[in-house]
């Protein structure tokens, strides 16, 4: 069984773990990424320097990889990346490939933060407060909902890029003025951060395992400190989310706030989420699961099998290559 992984970027933490499971079934991990200087290439067992995913090339040159390398799977690590690769889901399953990720209605979903708000609230999960135009978020502080500070981001945006915390209306015009992007406005939650690791299952659909952790430190949009916790009041919350939505496989990386006590879902990413190493080592091996379905079986559901108050903390390593 053979394995690629699409714009791996500096996720080496990820191919070790996938290299540690395949390699039992005789197996190889390949990678692939836009720019030869992606540190996660050199963990692969060989790899390719491949156009970007939204060059016309990218898709012709991803199947003729897994035609020539035998590739049994494949997924992607980057949000704007799987919208591509579940667009010719087909195409990849005609010659017996298996794509890991959300199908293409769910990946548009998460991308586009108002369409993801929208569902929220249709579903009734608690969500923070968003808005959408300059106008809406004025008549809700006139009406007393909001006030500053509150953040804004892009619409359409991922890995925490763009997002910036704004004081007062004069700074929030101008930063609306100014933008060449569709912006939204989102209350500030001032409380605990979590972030939580999903598994899917790839043949039923079924929520299998959740990893919560509480995030103490961010740096760069990913989590650099966290704790592990058990929380059964987020566990419910999750839990509602996958079963009122269709379309997610595999990995998926859930935000969640507390406010005063309570639970809102903030954001999804339907991939391996930055913090998903404290995951796999607390015992939650996905890389596992995801052979296990590409195998046929199906996952025995666990929930918070794990230890609590493990702690994460990130710190940089270096790769050093040779030409």
């Amino acid at each position: 069984m053979n394995g690629l992984i699409l714009s791996c970027g500096t996720r080496n933490k990820i191919i070790q773990y996938f290299k540690k499971s395949i390699y039992e079934l005789g197996g190889k991990i390949y990678g692939a990424d836009a720019s030869k200087l992606a540190p996660a290439l050199y963990e692969c067992d060989d790899f390719f320097i491949v156009p970007e995913f939204m060059n016309d090339q990218y898709i012709p040159t991803i199947l003729e990889i897994c035609k020539k390398k035998k590739i049994n799977f494949l997924l992607s690590l980057i949000d704007t990346e799987l919208t591509i690769i579940a667009k010719y889901k087909n195409d990849f399953e005609n010659i017996g490939v298996t794509v890991i990720g959300p199908t293409y209605e769910a990946a548009q979903i998460c991308l586009n933060k108002q369409k993801m708000y929208d569902f929220l609230l249709n579903n009734e999960i608690p969500t923070q407060k968003s808005f959408f135009s300059l106008d809406d978020f004025k008549n809700a502080r006139e009406k007393g909902d909001i006030d500053f500070p509150v953040f804004i981001k892009p619409i359409y945006g991922s890995a925490s890029l763009g997002i910036q915390k704004v004081e007062s209306i004069e700074e929030l015009s101008i930063v609306f003025q100014l933008s060449k992007q569709a912006l939204m406005i989102q209350e500030n939650m001032n409380g605990k951060e979590f972030g939580v690791d999903c598994y899917i299952d790839l043949n039923t659909g079924h929520l299998v395992e959740i990893f919560i952790k509480e995030k103490l430190k961010m740096r760069a949009g990913e989590t650099d400190k966290a704790v592990s916790v058990k929380n059964y009041s987020i566990l419910s919350l999750v839990e509602k989310f996958v079963e009122n939505s269709e379309g997610f496989f595999g990995p998926i990386d859930i935000d969640i706030f507390e406010k005063d006590g309570k639970y809102y879902l903030s954001e999804v990413n339907p991939r391996f989420g930055g913090g998903y190493p404290h995951a796999y080592e607390c015992g939650v091996d996905f890389t596992k699961y995801i052979i296990q379905n590409i195998k046929g079986e199906i996952t025995r559901a666990k929930n918070l099998d794990y230890s609590s108050n493990v702690f994460m903390l990130k710190y940089n390593e270096v790769k050093i290559i040779k030409k």
